[in-house]
């Protein structure tokens, strides 16, 4: 919101989060708030002391301090989220079983297998897995059309890779037969 053009509120209207801008300039922001928050703290706390003697003296670094637990506050959000994409995780705010249910009730789908779901970045969620189809379904590429409009629209996935089969012998074992 503080970059952004007037008028704008933010909201990309399109299903999914951006995850509140680049790790890095939230990082930023983080430290340069923290550092002015402190400063002018610090100068409240020495213009007290100044002009009405030592009783405000405990005042400064409890000021210094309270900075330094806000600013630590604010880097363990970032600590995580840049732990969660190093270590390839599930992203905490996807239910991937439930992804997994949403996936698996689409008419044709009999399975799912090999399926991982991990993040780029912040906001920037891949998704693969191995679909095997009934042998009756007709259009393989519809249903795969269909699968990732639901993690699109659904879940906020747009980095999508399906292996669609109706061979039970190329699923969940790398393609080998």
């Amino acid at each position: 919101l503080l970059f952004r053009g007037s008028g704008d509120k933010g909201d990309d209207s399109h299903g999914h989060s951006h995850g509140g801008g680049d790790m890095s300039t939230r990082a930023a922001l983080v430290h340069v708030a923290g550092d002015v928050a402190q400063s002018g703290g610090v100068l409240i706390a020495a213009a007290l002391i100044t002009f009405d003697g030592q009783r405000w003296v405990w005042l400064d670094p409890v000021v210094t301090a309270a900075a330094a637990v806000w600013m630590l506050s604010g880097t363990l959000g970032l600590f995580r989220e840049a732990y969660t994409v190093l270590m390839e995780a599930s992203p905490p705010d996807i239910d991937t079983n439930e992804l997994r249910r949403v996936l698996s009730r689409r008419a044709d789908v009999t399975s799912i297998h090999c399926f991982h779901l991990w993040a780029l970045a912040p906001g920037k969620l891949t998704l693969t897995a191995h679909v095997l189809c009934a042998p009756s379904c007709e259009d393989t590429d519809e249903v795969l059309e269909d699968l990732c409009k639901v993690c699109q629209y659904k879940f906020g996935i747009h980095h999508v890779t399906f292996q669609v089969t109706q061979d039970r012998r190329l699923v969940g074992n790398g393609g080998r037969p």
